[in-house]
């Protein structure tokens, strides 16, 4: 019986070992895979409710007056609707906004003579 040089003695050993820590890893990551699909067919999605603010007073701090503000929440790209429904926001004048979801947003002002400034509000009940 030949006996098997050192060389490819560790190489056998090496493959066996990443063998064993592949199949190890494979049941660990079926066995967090698994679990939560359980648990999503067995619990039914809770619904969340937004808290509507009724009024937020926007104050216009700029020297220009404010012809558009559009809203997105943070983290989203898309701009909602004009907030101010063709009213404008004389410099150092205020707006009411209503029926705004709770949250934090992106806001963007543009001034009518097209000046544009981008910021955050953060609208809480």
């Amino acid at each position: 019986m030949k006996f098997f040089n050192k060389k490819v003695l560790v190489t056998l050993l090496l493959a066996l070992v990443m063998v064993l820590s592949v199949a190890a890893c494979a049941s660990e990551d079926v066995a967090e895979t698994e679990a939560p699909v359980a648990e999503e067919a067995t619990e039914a999605p809770a619904a969340e409710e937004a808290v509507i603010v009724p009024e937020f007073t926007f104050t216009n701090t700029g020297e220009e007056e404010i012809c558009e503000i559009y809203l997105s929440p943070v983290g989203q790209e898309a701009w909602g609707p004009d907030q101010l429904g063709g009213a404008t926001i004389p410099a150092g004048e205020q707006y009411l906004l209503t029926n705004i979801p709770a949250g934090s947003y992106d806001i963007k002002a543009i001034g009518c003579a097209g000046s544009e400034v981008i910021g955050q509000l953060d609208i809480q009940p």
